[in-house]
């Protein structure tokens, strides 16, 4: 544990230093980055019982059946019929914001299911990303806080440590958070109340490159 704390202090203090530099790159997010991530959790999660699965949707669809979004952990198999295109942009900077992220999911959730929903939106030119979980979620008191820790990260970036200004907000939600907010994106957090999960959304500018044959 204190390994990792060390760990996470030196990405913020390279985070906040300017020493995280974006390195745009082409590249297939379906396997360069969802299923590598997803294989570097599997034995964690089913050591834990966790159900832990990849999604893949396409945005409209996503914004046609908003019910696909829930916390009741019920698995999806991948959608064959959707992959998402090749993409140009941080691939690096994606799969550690992936691995906060799921970090986090994994720190509230003791038994259940994460599940990663993937989706591109053409008109906007972004990543949108859902990881969702059954854990311990967030009762409205705990999530206003989260909210105003997450504001006040955006509006003191320069001068956030795992110490100063964010009152326990978790490191690997910090770390990913700032990275998003670097790549022109944005991350919300919403739940339904204690002990009925969490969905944490964030979206990410990448340019589209088509469909990999």
């Amino acid at each position: 544990m204190l390994m990792g704390y060390v760990n996470d202090l030196l990405d913020l203090r390279q985070i906040n230093t300017g020493l995280y530099q974006r390195k745009i790159a082409v590249f297939d997010p379906n396997k360069e980055v969802f299923d590598l991530i997803i294989e570097m959790f599997r034995v964690q999660a089913e050591m834990r019982n966790i159900k832990l699965t990849f999604d893949t949707v396409s945005f409209l669809e996503l914004t046609d059946n908003p019910e696909r979004l829930n916390y009741s952990g019920s698995n999806l198999s991948r959608n064959k019929s959707y992959r998402m295109p090749q993409l140009k942009g941080d691939q690096i900077r994606l799969q550690q914001i992936l691995i906060n992220l799921l970090k986090f999911a994994l720190k509230k959730t003791r038994q259940g299911s994460i599940k990663i929903l993937g989706s591109f939106d053409q008109g906007a030119s972004k990543l949108v990303v859902h990881i969702i979980d059954t854990g311990e979620g967030f009762n409205p008191s705990e999530l206003s806080h989260l909210t105003v820790s997450l504001e006040a990260l955006k509006v003191n970036s320069q001068r956030i440590t795992l110490d100063r200004g964010t009152d326990r907000l978790d490191p690997g939600l910090m770390i990913a958070y700032q990275l998003i907010m670097q790549n022109n994106g944005e991350l919300t957090v919403t739940s339904q109340g204690a002990r009925k999960g969490t969905i944490v959304k964030f979206t990410l500018e990448m340019e589209s490159l088509g469909i990999i044959s």
